[in-house]
């Protein structure tokens, strides 16, 4: 096959599949990115998967589908811990489940690292989570204070004003126009500050 060709190439019609050993809900035989999943609504392409639920007594699939469900099982006896993985294990060995594969002592070590990693990632994604809120208070609290200077710069600016229109030295509608301000709206300011006119 000469991948540079110009010449149409025939490639296999690719097939998808899921396994799943969940509880839940109906049991669809395909499911559709497009059709079945609304986030992917309008998507100009699209998957569609065929889930498997259940397989031959015995075949490796079927094994695959039993450990998953003693696994849950297990999972919601004893939590996030050694005894699900090692209870999972036995059962499995005793069922004669994924025999070949549960006898090798890295099985378990597998499981949980993976299920420390699960952890991990929820603790690390918390502390994410945590730092963000931290950054937002601390960006928050120096806005506050650039704002506090902010407003204490022109109360201090509108009190000096007020100090050179009661010694005469400036009108009140000069102290306004200096701040940007009507006549009015420098004589409401300054009474909100509790200066005198």
């Amino acid at each position: 096959m000469d991948e540079y060709s110009t010449r149409k190439l025939e490639l296999p019609r690719p097939e998808f599949y899921m396994v799943y050993t969940g509880e839940k809900g109906e049991h669809p035989e395909k499911i559709s990115f497009r059709k079945d999943i609304p986030e992917m609504e309008g998507c100009p392409v699209d998957l569609e998967v065929k889930v498997i639920y259940d397989s031959a007594e015995g075949d490796i699939l079927n094994q695959y589908i039993i450990f998953s469900k003693v696994f849950t099982e297990q999972y919601r006896l004893y939590g996030k811990s050694q005894t699900t993985i090692d209870e999972t294990i036995r059962i499995c060995r005793s069922r004669n489940v994924l025999q070949e594969y549960l006898k090798h002592e890295e099985v378990a070590a597998i499981m949980y690292k993976f299920m420390d990693q699960e952890t991990a990632m929820k603790k690390a994604l918390r502390t994410e989570r945590q730092e963000g809120r931290q950054e937002g208070l601390q960006e928050g609290r120096q806005e506050s204070r650039q704002e506090g200077l902010q407003e204490g710069r022109r109360e201090g600016g509108l009190e000096m004003l007020h100090s050179l229109v009661a010694d005469g030295i400036l009108t009140v509608a000069d102290a306004a126009r200096r701040v940007g301000l009507t006549p009015s709206e420098f004589q409401s300011k300054l009474a909100a500050l509790g200066c005198a006119k």
